[in-house]
């Protein structure tokens, strides 16, 4: 690749770098221009951009804003530090951002999509609803949007809207797994658990990593009595990523099985990943099971706490 002559050329190169995760070159580009033009908004922001897919969230952040200092007007950088600050928790500062790129750019869809999901976080299903709708108006076919709005519309209860939409992004795009696992879920709700469990098998050949799609493989085939195989796809989830969700359904298997030390130790866990009310009922249940009382009533008295 020919050397760039000034800093807007090396951003176009540095910019098609990224989109190629060729992200070290791209780097010692965007830090050639800083060293000529400091603070220079456009390399910040890919820097950025680039601290974030390498899984630097925070420093991703800090980064984009310090762009945003210099152009505050840039609607794509406050939608990206959007989800970004989503991504970390910071939801508040999420949703400033969101609105502050649709308030410069009303039309744009991502931005609308991006402030959508920090609601949703939120639980401000109907507002996360909305934005959506609001994304689909301007890009019709926009994948993510599609597949939040119905994420959205399952929160609502409005499951017939919320199928439609996951079946809507699989058509767009059959290797979508986020699509296939979310219609695997609701399928799961919806008691219809042979096409549960095939939407959620198309999602594992595609990316036998997807840990996400082993849990609720789990649930699916726990809901059909099938706790050996719900046990090792839990296993399976739980070796891949460390979270509560596959804990809690092998703590739940170790209980209906009368493993009640065996589901204690899995709920213990998960509690020490994530506090919940479900976790804390469900350690209390156990507890219960297992005799200990004051353990039972302590569980039970902090999930009612958190109700």
């Amino acid at each position: 690749m020919k050397e760039p002559s000034n800093p807007q050329e090396a951003i176009n190169q540095a910019t098609d770098l990224v989109n190629k995760a060729r992200y070290a070159e791209a780097e010692r580009l965007l830090n050639g221009v800083l060293a000529v033009v400091p603070n220079y908004p456009p390399a910040l922001h890919l820097l950025g951009l680039i601290s974030f897919h390498r899984g630097a969230i925070d420093p991703a952040i800090e980064l984009i804003t310090k762009a945003l200092q210099k152009a505050p007007f840039e609607y794509d950088y406050l939608a990206n530090v959007c989800e970004m600050c989503r991504k970390r928790g910071r939801l508040d500062e999420a949703i400033e951002f969101g609105e502050r790129a649709v308030a410069i750019n009303p039309r744009a869809y991502s931005a609308l999509s991006n402030l959508g999901i920090a609601y949703f976080d939120r639980g401000d299903f109907k507002k996360a609803r909305d934005l959506q709708r609001k994304a689909l108006k301007i890009a019709p076919k926009h994948i993510p949007a599609i597949n939040n709005l119905g994420s959205a519309y399952q929160q609502l209860n409005e499951t017939g809207r919320a199928k439609s939409a996951y079946e809507k992004v699989i058509k767009l795009a059959p290797e979508n797994l986020d699509a296939r696992n979310n219609l695997g879920a609701l399928l799961l709700l919806m008691n219809e658990l042979s096409e549960a469990e095939s939407q959620l098998r198309v999602a594992l050949n595609i990316d036998p990593n997807y840990a996400s799609a082993h849990t609720n493989l789990g649930r699916v085939l726990e809901a059909a009595n099938r706790l050996d195989e719900a046990k090792e796809a839990f296993i399976t989830a739980a070796k891949l990523r460390a979270y509560p969700d596959p804990l809690l359904g092998l703590a739940r298997l170790g209980l209906k099985q009368g493993q009640h030390d065996q589901a204690l130790k899995w709920a213990d866990a998960a509690y020490r990943l994530e506090a919940t009310k479900d976790t804390l009922l469900l350690l209390g249940e156990i507890h219960h099971h297992l005799g200990n009382v004051q353990q039972a009533l302590d569980c039970f008295e902090g999930a009612n706490a958190k109700a």
